[in-house]
């Protein structure tokens, strides 16, 4: 029968195969532009046509070059460590309390075994992986060595209660050293982005230690062996049968994961592709807003800004926060009208959608959420996203904007004036420069930061920001 002592079938391999789905159709993360790029003027009406290229513009992704790849995504070795020692602790009881479930005499020993096993397991694929990247790489990698260790934990899971010390060191290096870099590099060859290799470390390793009890030769020969009367004792065990059936357990898994999680993913991505439908309605408005004065608004017709507020419901929702009730202009005077732009490029960028439409099950996903969005109780309903807006991917707080884009400018224009005046004394102005750069995108941050504190309300939102005015007092400004 089937074998599988703490889960590393359930929970292991069902994570990594429901991470592989959702990343399938989640794509790549894209990579930070240049700043002008993220930032946008507001309220000028000759920006149409700078806002409609940043609307069809094409990400940049990883693995497209990989000296931006390097430079972009480095991960907090503080945190990796860190979390890797916390899930070593975890898995002792992970692996160890399934003893305490069963009315077994030697549930001690096989707790104790189990332990033990962890140990060994854990040290054999860090050694694993520290010996593979002697041999096969450039430079050691610390959150590559975690993840060998993570590989040797998962694939003990199996078979934790039975295995001998020996057979435990010998599955863990082979996890480490040969399990988790080929599934490592076989996603990167395939393009799939998993950020913290939980594929190849859960997925890969739980795999190869389901398939791996087959050959497992518990100690059999004592009535105080933990594995006495176990059913791999017994007389009609054959490594054959036994590998059969871990074979159907692990395509049972994947069959199963598949059809519940898949469909689950694919209503998420039908979603935001219906929501941000929108993109070409929300665009029109915004021309027309820009390209008419206040007189022109005023005597503008009806029909365009009922058509608008029908077919788009983010069209809609901002013209009721500037008072809008269905006659007339929705322009009081010049500032409303100003208000009104600021508020739309926000919108128009905040449904922008990094989704890579690049796989045949994405393209055809897109396409029926298109005729969803021909309906319009489809588009109230799709307010749900698979992937956040790709300004806030890429900053982290929001779109770039007038405030921090100047103060951004004027940091860079200083430091680029000092990095120039110490140009004779430094040869190698590579480390200035990568700390102007850092600095730079900091500060954007914060100037997108403290300008949408500052705003009295959201473009798209359904909660007003007046209930944290209280946290946003004014302090006065005092000169010495």
């Amino acid at each position: 029968r089937y074998y599988d002592y703490a889960g590393a079938g359930v929970i292991h391999l069902a994570g990594a195969m429901a991470a592989f789905a959702g990343n399938s159709l989640l794509g790549r993360r894209i990579l930070r532009p240049p700043a002008k790029e993220l930032s946008h003027t507001q309220g000028q009406g000759d920006d149409t046509a700078q806002l409609k290229e940043a609307i069809q513009e094409e990400w940049q992704r990883r693995f497209d070059r990989a000296e931006d790849d390097e430079k972009e995504f480095r991960p907090n070795s503080y945190l990796q460590v860190m979390g890797v020692l916390n899930l070593w602790v975890g898995c002792y009881g992970f692996n160890a309390s399934p003893a305490f479930a069963r009315r077994d005499p030697h549930r001690v020993e096989i707790a104790a075994l189990s332990a033990w096993n962890t140990t060994l397991a854990a040290g054999a694929g860090a050694c694993g992986t520290f010996l593979h990247s002697c041999i096969f790489q450039k430079n050691m990698q610390l959150g590559f060595l975690c993840n060998g260790l993570l590989s040797g934990l998962v694939c003990l899971t199996v078979a934790c209660d039975i295995l001998t010390p020996a057979a435990t060191v010998l599955l863990g290096f082979l996890c480490g050293f040969l399990v988790y870099p080929a599934g490592s590099y076989a996603l990167k060859k395939m393009r799939i982005d998993d950020p913290a290799d939980a594929i190849p470390v859960h997925g890969g390793s739980a795999i190869f230690g389901i398939l791996s009890v087959a050959f497992c030769t518990p100690s059999c020969d004592t009535e105080s062996g933990s594995a006495y009367g176990h059913h791999f004792c017994a007389d009609h065990h054959t490594i054959g049968g036994q590998l059969l059936v871990q074979l159907l357990g692990v395509g049972t898994i994947l069959v199963w994961i598949s059809c519940v999680i898949f469909p689950v993913w694919a209503l998420f991505l039908i979603s935001e592709c219906v929501y941000t439908s929108e993109l070409e309605q929300l665009s029109e408005t915004y021309e027309h807003a820009c390209h008419v004065d206040l007189e022109a608004a005023k005597s503008m017709e009806e029909d365009f800004w009922t058509s608008a507020a029908r077919h788009s419901r983010i069209t809609r929702h901002l013209l009721r926060q500037h008072g809008w009730n269905w006659i007339g202009s929705p322009f009081k005077d010049a500032a409303a009208a100003s208000d009104f732009r600021q508020d739309m490029v926000e919108a128009i960028h905040s449904s922008k959608t990094a989704l890579e439409f690049s796989s045949v099950a994405v393209r055809l996903l897109q396409g029926i959420a298109r005729q969803f969005a021909r309906f319009r109780c489809f588009r109230e309903l799709a307010r749900i996203r698979l992937r956040i807006a790709p300004f806030a991917e890429l900053s982290g707080l929001g779109a770039m904007a007038g405030t921090g884009k100047e103060v951004a400018e004027i940091v860079r224009e200083v430091l680029e004036i000092v990095t120039d005046s110490h140009g004779e004394e430094r040869k190698d102005g590579l480390p200035l420069q990568l700390q102007v750069e850092q600095l730079r995108r900091q500060v954007q941050n914060q100037g997108v930061l403290l300008q949408r504190l500052s705003r009295n309300k959201r473009y798209a939102g359904y909660r007003s920001l007046a209930a944290l005015a209280p946290r946003l007092a004014s302090v006065t400004e005092t000169t010495e």
